[in-house]
């Protein structure tokens, strides 16, 4: 069993050392990096974010979570109704249903106002920029 593992290990570090191909961090400037970085020695990582201070992530994030919470609620609502639906009578079942919609209204409502309360804070802690507000069309660029 241990010159089973050994072999494996060696099989591994022979494939990793050997069979990967050599990878050069030189580029022309694309993507997010200015024109002229990656020239002799130099790198640069685009920004997997896409956003510049915190402000903007939280305006991207909770832009998500309102494209996402959509057809949650949608389907949460629809569950609720096939709870209160199959009750048959049965006054638990019944209530259970009327609260799985309520608390996903809920919910909904609280993510509808997240981004008036970000405003808010925003206005008063005096803090400047435009949210930004994913969109079906705008969401990958």
């Amino acid at each position: 069993m241990i010159i089973l593992k050994k072999m494996v290990g060696l099989a591994a570090a022979s494939y990793y050392f050997l069979l990967t191909s050599t990878v050069f961090a030189q580029g022309g400037g694309s993507g997010d990096c200015p024109t002229g970085t990656g020239q002799g020695g130099e790198f640069c990582l685009p920004n997997p974010l896409r956003t510049t201070s915190f402000v903007d992530l939280v305006n991207r994030l909770i832009g998500y979570l309102m494209l996402l919470a959509s057809p949650i609620v949608a389907i949460m609502v629809i569950y609720g109704g096939f709870q209160i639906l199959t009750a048959a009578g049965d006054p638990e079942k019944f209530k259970n249903g009327r609260q799985t919609i309520l608390y996903a209204v809920i919910g909904f409502a609280v993510i509808l106002l997240a981004k008036a309360i970000i405003a808010i804070l925003k206005q008063l802690l005096g803090v400047e920029g435009t949210p930004n507000i994913p969109t079906i069309d705008n969401r990958f660029q």
